[in-house]
């Protein structure tokens, strides 16, 4: 079918640069979407999560969906909404947070230029209007936990693998700080320093995040179904002093595969991805098209694994994303137990970290892990890493692997 239908079009010569700096909030920003480099989103408002139970929470994204036109919608699902969904049931309470926006306005590159389409002229024109902001600023920056507090926390989940609950289980730190996002200056330059495929940003009020997301969670195109887990991570030498050291994809691959703690990780989350779409697609249909490639990002390394299967046919795109949220490479595999020790064992909900940022339209899903991201909402700043601890991890490498993260 036709995406974006009817309205207005106006074609431009502007970068991605000086579209973020002439346009205006409430917008959304994803890359790699329905055959385009990037897409710019602008839209009026957005529906919110508001329910208190995980029963509302299991039927909302569904509710969307069935409203969806060929405009699609833009969303973002946290990780606490996700578990909500999946059943998990949590000790204390926490603000599940979930946003759903319509867009009236559409923006993405063809050939030498910038098409913008707009349901109306009206919303071109509130969109296309440049709206002033201050430069991000972060005062106090903690980082939450310190390591003797992560050394506890570790304990409890090197335990947990130790004691069979748990064959891995990914605990994460958090830097926060009182401040300011620019969230336009932060993403162009982010994009500079790590040009993530999965990269977004998301302005909406009251909230900011701008990622670079090395992690394509899950895409479906018609029947087609496409996942790409991260399951391993080698820090470039030099990292931290900004000049990291450059080496062969090949020469990596070979380190990876001489590591058997990387290699039985990620081959436990390839299994559970494999299990996951076998839930909804076609018996037979799932394969690994590419296995343990190595890809390079500014400070690390990862290895990635593609696989792919065909949706059975009455699965909503709803009911997939339920199967497959929250992702196994961000929580442990198995993934509801895992999920439950994660619960125990951090301290505050993790919000929208390791959540999902996609589009939907009719027979559409894109989506990618929040990672990699910075958020504010409400005067607070905070960036989220997590690592896989598995039997034979140290509490010193998993701790400074997450700072590397972050």
């Amino acid at each position: 079918m036709k995406w974006f239908c009817g309205g207005v079009e106006r074609r431009y010569r502007h970068d991605l640069g000086e579209l973020l700096n002439q346009t205006r909030s409430p917008r959304a920003l994803k890359f790699g979407l329905l055959g385009h480099p990037w897409i710019l989103f602008g839209f009026d408002s957005v529906v919110s999560f508001e329910e208190e139970t995980p029963e509302n929470a299991r039927i909302w994204l569904g509710k969307r969906e069935k409203e969806l036109t060929s405009w699609g919608g833009v969303f973002l699902l946290s990780y606490d909404f996700l578990a909500w969904n999946m059943g998990l049931n949590f000790s204390r309470a926490i603000p599940p947070q979930a946003c759903f926006a319509v867009p009236d306005v559409v923006v993405f590159p063809q050939c030498e230029e910038v098409v913008a389409l707009g349901k109306t002229k009206e919303a071109l024109e509130r969109f296309f209007t440049v709206e002033e902001d201050s430069p991000t600023q972060c005062e106090a920056l903690q980082i939450c936990p310190d390591f003797p507090t992560y050394e506890q926390w570790f304990s409890r989940a090197h335990e947990a693998v130790l004691d069979g609950e748990t064959y891995q289980i990914k605990i994460s730190v958090k830097a926060q700080g009182k401040g300011h996002l620019n969230a336009a200056d932060f993403f162009l330059k982010l994009s500079d320093l790590n040009p993530s495929p999965e990269r977004f940003l998301w302005e909406s009020p009251n909230l900011k995040l701008v990622g670079s997301s090395p992690e394509s969670f899950l895409q479906i195109d018609k029947d087609r179904v496409l996942t790409r887990p991260i399951g391993g991570t080698l820090r470039k030498p030099g990292w931290q002093t900004g000049k990291p050291e450059i080496r062969s994809l090949p020469e990596v691959r070979e380190e990876f595969l001489r590591d058997k703690k990387e290699v039985s990780e990620h081959s436990m989350l390839v299994d559970l991805e494999r299990n996951d779409l076998s839930s909804f697609c076609e018996p037979g249909s799932v394969r690994i098209i590419r296995l343990m490639e190595v890809e390079e990002y500014s400070h690390l390394y990862h290895i990635v694994t593609t696989i792919e299967g065909r949706k059975k046919a009455g699965v909503s795109l709803a009911e997939a994303l339920e199967k497959m949220a929250p992702g196994g490479t961000i929580s442990g595999c198995p993934r509801y137990r895992t999920m439950e020790w994660i619960e125990k064992i951090e301290a505050t909900p993790r919000g929208f970290y390791t959540g999902v940022m996609g589009f939907m339209g009719p027979d559409y899903l894109n989506t990618n892990l929040i990672l990699r991201t910075v958020m504010e909402q409400d005067g607070q700043i905070e960036v989220q890493a997590g690592g896989g601890i598995v039997a034979d991890s140290t509490a010193e490498y998993e701790y400074e692997e997450n700072l590397s993260k972050a």
